[in-house]
């Protein structure tokens, strides 16, 4: 792997966004009918899973490089926030003044008389209620009142960015310390697994610890990336072989 802009990241992301968007149009309005592609291929785990742990991976291998390219934080968090919040808040305003109008259950004079409409981007700048829901909106759903559901994971992702730039002013930022916080991750996730999930603690721990372990193993590809090879004959046996796994 090179430190060129000749690589595949914008299909492979591309990929798993409609990915998502085909997961979603099952989870949301709840069919009975299975995910085609997971019954085939039976498949462990949800297509969403994989395809938001794709984003992870990808994002702390191109962080991680942004970070030690950056001459400052101030530069960085600034790319970071230019990456992030101008396509949110255009969503964001899409959805309360253009979507939200034509799909909502209220009738118009009410839509806009409610002060939510106009609070509906504004959560968004915090990340963490980036998907509140918008009066008279997807009331009906499997997830009632679920607006932009797929914004959750923006939290954790700039939670992350955050680390990265902690990790680099302490002066740490290298394969060693990298490697240390996936043991971590994986060892909690371990002693998790002993535990009830029923408590809200500990079931968004085992949504979230794949999501920094994730993260992690881009960050580890970024620093061994001069060692990683791309041979067919492997990827091909590990494509068979997989479903059957």
């Amino acid at each position: 792997m090179n430190n060129t802009r000749e690589n595949n990241f914008n299909i492979i992301r591309l990929s798993a966004a409609l990915l998502v968007i085909y997961v979603h149009s099952f989870s949301i309005f709840h069919t009975t009918k299975k995910e085609p592609i997971v019954s085939f291929l039976h498949l462990g785990f949800g297509l969403g899973e994989f395809a938001v742990t794709v984003f992870f991976i990808i994002s702390g291998y191109l962080i991680t490089a942004s970070y030690i390219k950056s001459e400052t934080n101030f530069r960085y968090f600034k790319a970071r926030v230019l990456r992030i919040y101008p396509g949110l808040i255009v969503v964001m305003l899409l959805t309360a003044f253009l979507v939200g109008p034509f799909l909502t259950r209220l009738d118009i004079k009410s839509y806009f008389q409610s002060i939510e409409v106009y609070l509906y981007p504004i959560k968004g700048i915090p990340l963490f209620t980036a998907t509140s829901g918008i009066p008279g909106l997807f009331t009906e759903n499997h997830y009632p009142n679920a607006v932009n559901g797929s914004l959750w994971t923006l939290f954790w992702e700039f939670l992350c960015y955050i680390g990265v730039a902690v990790l680099g002013n302490l002066k740490i930022l290298n394969k060693l310390t990298v490697q240390l916080m996936m043991a971590c991750v994986i060892v909690t996730s371990v002693i998790l697994s002993f535990f009830s999930k029923d408590q809200f603690i500990m079931h968004s721990l085992v949504i979230v610890l794949p999501l920094f372990l994730a993260f992690f193993t881009g960050m580890l590809f970024y620093f061994i990336k001069s060692n990683i090879k791309f041979e067919i004959k492997w990827t091909c046996i590990v494509l068979i072989s997989f479903p059957k796994l």
